[in-house]
């Protein structure tokens, strides 16, 4: 029969061994939900749930030049182009006049999806082409492009060099 000291200690190894665990599983629970992504993530270049990366295939996409080559977008990147996103917006909708308030862009009442394509450019500086939506229409907007005439500022799309953090072909679509 073990003694009880030996129980406790097998007790509280137990414990420790429990407790260690929990932790771990809470920081990859973190890293899965936060910053760092799973491999499935990485593969299906999902970015968040309401933004996909889009690999840049030039015999396909106009965006850019034909010399530009396809990047990756890094973390701290992804919060740029965020920032530089709601500048962009700002700017925008303190163009919009007063009387037309429904074609100013509304973060708040709607709920935007974006496509991320990220490309080398010819100078060596990393630029992304950002297509935000309202509906996607049932299209798998992960994987393809979405394309829409008209929709008004449901529908969007801008350039931003992210060496320099300008913005540029800042396009909002017509109301049709």
């Amino acid at each position: 029969m073990p003694a009880f000291s030996d129980i406790l200690d097998l007790m509280s190894r137990f414990l420790t061994a429990l407790l260690l665990t929990g932790l771990l599983s809470c920081q990859l629970k973190d890293k899965l939900h936060g910053k760092e992504k799973s491999e499935a993530d990485i593969k299906a270049n999902v970015v968040d749930t309401t933004t996909a990366t889009i690999k840049f295939d030039a015999s396909k996409m106009f965006m850019f030049s034909k010399t530009a080559s396809p990047a990756t977008l890094t973390s701290q990147e992804l919060e740029q182009i965020d920032g530089t996103l709601a500048v962009s917006v700002a700017d925008y909708n303190k163009t919009v006049e007063q009387d037309s308030k429904s074609l100013k862009i509304d973060f708040v009442r709607r709920l935007y999806k974006k496509q991320l394509v990220p490309v080398t450019n010819s100078q060596g500086e990393k630029e992304v082409w950002v297509n935000c939506f309202c509906d996607d229409f049932s299209i798998p907007w992960r994987n393809e492009l979405l394309f829409v005439d008209d929709g008004g500022s449901c529908y969007f799309n801008l350039k931003i060099n992210l060496k320099t953090l300008k913005y540029y072909d800042f396009r909002v679509n017509g109301l049709g």
